[in-house]
C-alpha cells in the first residue's frame, strides 16, 4: 500500500477539477494560471490524513481485531538530515510507545538494523521469520516499513510476499514521531495545512523536499494541465 501523503495533492486535485470545466480557448492558459494561483492561496476544507495519523489509526484497528504487526526501519539523523552512525533503535522506541497506547496490540517484532538495499534482504527476512516463529504466527497482517519514500516502496515490492505479510505499507518518518524523536506540529498548524512549515523549521535539511513541493510540483501540474486536458473534459 502506497499512501499519497501531502496537502499539495489536495490542491492539485481541486485545481484539476476546476480547469477541466474550462473551455480551451485562446486565454485558457492564463485563466488556468489565475485559477491555480487562487486555489493555492485558498484554504482547503478537505481533511488530510497524514502518514503518522494513519499509523495510529491502523494500530487501533489492529488492536480491536487482533491483527499482528511488525515495524521495520527508522534511523536516527542529525540536524542536517544525515544518518547517524547508529540507528538509535527508532523502531523499538516506537514499539514501546505503541504498547503503551495500545496494550493489547499484537506486535510480532521490530528492527532498525537493516537497510533498504537488496544486500540486506536475506538477513532481514530471516530475522522477521525468527520473530514470527517466536510469536507463533504464520503470517504478519500489517508490515510497517520506514525506509523513507521511494526506498520503502521498492523494498515492499521485493519482499512483502516472502514473509508472508497481508499488507505492507510505507510510513516514512512516522516511527520518528511515534518514538518521540520529533514533535508533531500543533493542531492549529495542522488544521491550516501548515505542518510542512513546522517540520521545515525543526528540520532545515528538508528544504530540498519543500522546494520540490513548491514551486516545482505546482508548476509541473500547471504545464501538464494546459498540455493534456481535452476540451470540455
Amino acid at each position: 500500500m502506497s499512501v499519497p501523503d501531502g496537502v499539495g495533492l489536495l490542491f492539485a486535485r481541486k485545481y484539476l477539477d476546476g480547469v477541466s470545466m474550462m473551455g480551451r480557448g485562446l486565454f485558457f492558459p492564463l485563466k488556468a494560471f489565475v485559477y491555480g494561483t487562487w486555489t493555492g492561496m485558498s484554504r482547503l476544507t478537505d481533511t488530510r490524513l497524514s502518514g503518522s495519523d494513519l499509523l495510529y489509526d491502523i494500530c487501533s484497528h489492529a488492536e480491536k481485531n487482533g491483527y499482528t504487526i511488525f515495524l521495520l526501519g527508522g534511523w536516527d539523523k542529525d540536524k542536517f538530515g544525515r544518518m547517524k552512525s547508529h540507528h538509535g533503535n527508532i523502531a523499538a522506541k516506537a514499539v514501546k510507545k505503541l504498547k503503551k497506547d495500545f496494550p493489547s496490540l499484537k506486535i510480532v517484532g521490530s528492527s532498525s538494523d537493516f537497510s533498504h538495499g537488496k544486500d540486506d534482504d536475506k538477513k532481514c527476512l530471516e530475522y522477521i521469520g525468527e520473530n514470527m516463529t517466536k510469536a507463533g504466527v504464520e503470517h504478519i497482517d500489517i508490515l510497517f516499513v520506514g525506509f523513507t519514500a521511494g526506498k520503502q516502496e521498492k523494498w515492499i515490492s521485493r519482499n512483502v510476499s516472502k514473509m508472508p505479510a497481508k499488507v505492507g505499507i510505507g510510513v516514512g518518518s512516522s516511527f520518528d514521531f511515534t518514538a518521540g524523536v520529533y514533535k508533531r506540529a500543533p493542531d492549529m498548524l495542522k488544521g491550516r495545512n501548515l505542518e510542512w512549515l513546522f517540520r521545515l523549521v525543526n528540520q532545515p535539511w528538508r528544504i530540498k523536499r519543500i522546494f520540490i513541493s513548491f514551486p516545482i510540483f505546482p508548476l509541473f501540474v500547471y504545464f501538464k494541465s494546459i498540455q493534456t486536458l481535452p476540451e470540455n473534459s
